[in-house]
C-alpha cells in the first residue's frame, strides 16, 4: 500500500506536536496505518538500534520512534539499510530508492520528514500522496532553536544571534551550518553577515519551497489558538481524518507557551512575510536581504 500523506515543517515549527495528534487520531480508525517520524533523520539507524518501545524522547517526551517497530523485522532491516544518512537534502534523487521501498510496504504510510522541502512536489507526483506543511513565525522559531540557557538570558540570546561566526550553541542548532551552506551554494544566496541572518535565509527558502509545493499549510499559532476550526479545514483539504477533538488536547500546552512568549517578538503570519519580502522571483529576495538589512527582531527585548 502507498504513502498516503507526507506531513512536514521546518525545525521547531510544531511538526512534532501535529505528528502526535495525527498519530493518535489515525490509529483510532485505520488499523493498517503506520506513522513514521523523521525518516530522513541522519541518526535514525542509531536511534532505532538503541530504542525501546515505550521509551520517551528526551526533547519531546513522546514515544517518537515506536512506530518503526510495527514493521516486520526484515522490513525494518531493509529500511535501515537504504537510509541515506545525510543531514540536508536537495533532490528526491538522494532519497528515491529509500522512499520507493517505504512506498512498497503493505501498510498505509504517513510520513513526517522535516528535510523534504525541496522535493515536496516531486513526492506528491511520484507517490500520488498529499503533502501538508506547517510553519511558525521566524523569530519564534529561532528562539526555539536555542537551548534554555540561551533563551532565558536576553543578553546571551542576542550575543549568540548576532555573532559573525557560529559558536557551540548555533553550530548545534538543528544543522544550521549545513543548511545555510547548501542554500547559499544552490541559490547563490550567501548574503548573511551574522548567525541570525543565516537562520533567516534558511527559514525563508525552506518554508517558501514547501509553501508553494503543499496541498495545504498550517500556521501553527492559528492551529493552537483555533484548533477545531483549522483542524477540520485541513481534514477536508487533504481528505484524511488527521485530527479529532480528543487528540487536539495536546495543543493545550503549546497554547500556554505561545501566549507566554509571542508578545516578546514581532507578530504576523507567513502571508504577511511573503508580501513584505517579495517572494517571487528569488532574486528579489536576495536584493531585499542585501539592500535592507532590517534585522530588527530584538526591538521588543
Amino acid at each position: 500500500m502507498p504513502i498516503r500523506l507526507v506531513f512536514a515543517g521546518h525545525y521547531r515549527s510544531g511538526s512534532t506536536a501535529i505528528f502526535e495528534i495525527m498519530r493518535r487520531t489515525l490509529y483510532k480508525w485505520n488499523k493498517n496505518a503506520i506513522v513514521l517520524y523523521e525518516p530522513f533523520h541522519p541518526e535514525l539507524p542509531d536511534k532505532l538500534k538503541n530504542w525501546e518501545i515505550g521509551k520517551k524522547d528526551v526533547l519531546h517526551g513522546l514515544n517518537l520512534w515506536d512506530d518503526y517497530f510495527k514493521l516486520k523485522d526484515r522490513e525494518l532491516e531493509d529500511l535501515i539499510s537504504l537510509h541515506p544518512g545525510k543531514t540536508v537534502y536537495e533532490s528526491i534523487n538522494e532519497v528515491r530508492e529509500y522512499l520507493d521501498y517505504i512506498h512498497s510496504l503493505p501498510y498505509d504510510i504517513y510520513l513526517q520528514p522535516n528535510r523534504s522541502h525541496y522535493f515536496a512536489l516531486d513526492m506528491r507526483i511520484r507517490y500520488r500522496c498529499k503533502y501538508l506543511h506547517t510553519y511558525r513565525n521566524p523569530i519564534v522559531t529561532w528562539f526555539d532553536y536555542l537551548p534554555p540557557e540561551v533563551r532565558n538570558n536576553k543578553q546571551l540570546f542576542k550575543r549568540v544571534s548576532l555573532r559573525e561566526d557560529y559558536d557551540d550553541y548555533s553550530t548545534h542548532a538543528f544543522y544550521l551550518p549545513d543548511e545555510y551552506e547548501m542554500i547559499s551554494k544552490r541559490f547563490d544566496a550567501d548574503v548573511a553577515s551574522n548567525v541570525l541572518q543565516r537562520f533567516y535565509v534558511v527559514w525563508l527558502y525552506n518554508n517558501y519551497y514547501a509553501y508553494i509545493s503543499s496541498d495545504a499549510t498550517v500556521y501553527f499559532r492559528s492551529l493552537v489558538l483555533n484548533p477545531l476550526k483549522i483542524a477540520m479545514r485541513i481534514n477536508n483539504i487533504v481528505g484524511h481524518k488527521l485530527f479529532d477533538n480528543e487528540s487536539l488536547s495536546i495543543l493545550d500546552v503549546n497554547k500556554e507557551i505561545s501566549n507566554k512568549f509571542l508578545p516578546m517578538f514581532m507578530s504576523g503570519d507567513f502571508d504577511s512575510v511573503i508580501q513584505k519580502l517579495n517572494f517571487e522571483p528569488f532574486n528579489e529576495i536576495r536584493r531585499y536581504l542585501i539592500k535592507e538589512r532590517r534585522w530588527d527582531f530584538f526591538q521588543n527585548l
